[in-house]
Protein backbone atom coordinates (compact mmCIF):
# COMPACT_ATOMS: atom_id res chain seq x y z
CA UNK A 1 0.00 0.00 0.00
CA UNK A 2 2.81 2.43 0.84
CA UNK A 3 4.29 1.74 -2.59
CA UNK A 4 1.11 3.02 -4.22
CA UNK A 5 1.11 6.25 -2.23
CA UNK A 6 4.82 6.71 -2.92
CA UNK A 7 4.14 6.32 -6.63
CA UNK A 8 1.34 8.88 -6.57
CA UNK A 9 3.39 11.41 -4.60
CA UNK A 10 6.03 11.44 -7.33
CA UNK A 11 3.53 12.05 -10.14
CA UNK A 12 2.49 15.52 -11.21
CA UNK A 13 -0.91 16.28 -12.72
CA UNK A 14 -0.81 17.60 -16.26
CA UNK A 15 -3.35 19.27 -18.47
CA UNK A 16 -3.71 21.10 -21.76
CA UNK A 17 -5.79 24.04 -20.47
CA UNK A 18 -3.26 26.77 -21.30
CA UNK A 19 -2.37 25.30 -24.70
CA UNK A 20 -6.01 24.91 -25.75
CA UNK A 21 -7.04 28.30 -24.34
CA UNK A 22 -4.26 30.07 -26.24
CA UNK A 23 -5.06 28.07 -29.38
CA UNK A 24 -8.63 29.41 -29.20
CA UNK A 25 -7.34 32.95 -28.62
CA UNK A 26 -8.99 33.24 -25.20
CA UNK A 27 -7.71 35.03 -22.13
CA UNK A 28 -7.92 33.43 -18.70
CA UNK A 29 -10.73 35.84 -17.85
CA UNK A 30 -12.67 34.91 -21.00
CA UNK A 31 -12.33 31.20 -20.20
CA UNK A 32 -13.56 31.80 -16.65
CA UNK A 33 -16.60 33.74 -17.93
CA UNK A 34 -17.34 31.02 -20.48
CA UNK A 35 -17.34 28.39 -17.72
CA UNK A 36 -19.70 30.55 -15.67
CA UNK A 37 -22.10 30.95 -18.62
CA UNK A 38 -22.09 27.23 -19.43
CA UNK A 39 -22.72 26.30 -15.80
CA UNK A 40 -25.64 28.72 -15.57
CA UNK A 41 -27.18 27.36 -18.79
CA UNK A 42 -26.73 23.72 -17.78
CA UNK A 43 -27.44 23.83 -14.07
CA UNK A 44 -29.54 26.92 -13.63
CA UNK A 45 -26.93 28.46 -11.36
CA UNK A 46 -23.57 29.96 -12.05
CA UNK A 47 -20.41 28.25 -10.85
CA UNK A 48 -18.15 31.20 -10.00
CA UNK A 49 -14.66 30.93 -11.47
CA UNK A 50 -11.92 33.55 -11.34
CA UNK A 51 -9.10 34.01 -13.80
CA UNK A 52 -6.75 33.31 -10.88
CA UNK A 53 -8.22 29.82 -10.54
CA UNK A 54 -7.78 29.25 -14.27
CA UNK A 55 -4.15 30.32 -13.88
CA UNK A 56 -3.66 27.95 -10.95
CA UNK A 57 -5.08 25.06 -13.00
CA UNK A 58 -2.77 25.95 -15.90
CA UNK A 59 0.24 26.04 -13.59
CA UNK A 60 -0.71 22.68 -11.98
CA UNK A 61 -1.11 24.32 -8.55
CA UNK A 62 -4.82 23.46 -8.37
CA UNK A 63 -6.53 20.25 -9.41
CA UNK A 64 -10.14 21.03 -10.33
CA UNK A 65 -13.07 18.90 -9.24
CA UNK A 66 -14.55 16.59 -11.86
CA UNK A 67 -17.44 19.00 -12.41
CA UNK A 68 -15.17 21.98 -12.94
CA UNK A 69 -12.88 19.94 -15.18
CA UNK A 70 -15.87 19.01 -17.35
CA UNK A 71 -16.97 22.64 -17.57
CA UNK A 72 -13.45 23.74 -18.52
CA UNK A 73 -13.29 21.06 -21.22
CA UNK A 74 -16.66 22.12 -22.62
CA UNK A 75 -15.67 25.80 -22.60
CA UNK A 76 -12.56 24.84 -24.56
CA UNK A 77 -14.62 22.77 -27.00
CA UNK A 78 -12.81 19.53 -26.14
CA UNK A 79 -13.58 16.28 -24.37
CA UNK A 80 -12.40 15.76 -20.80
CA UNK A 81 -9.69 13.25 -21.77
CA UNK A 82 -8.10 15.70 -24.20
CA UNK A 83 -7.82 18.46 -21.60
CA UNK A 84 -6.95 16.40 -18.51
CA UNK A 85 -5.17 13.32 -19.70
CA UNK A 86 -2.50 11.75 -17.50
CA UNK A 87 -0.13 11.88 -14.60
CA UNK A 88 3.40 12.74 -15.62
Amino acid sequence: MNELFGFLKKKKPTNQVKFLREKKGMTQKELARSVEEISKAKMGKMVPLSWQTVRSVEEYRYIPSLGLAQLLAEALGEDLETVFFKLN
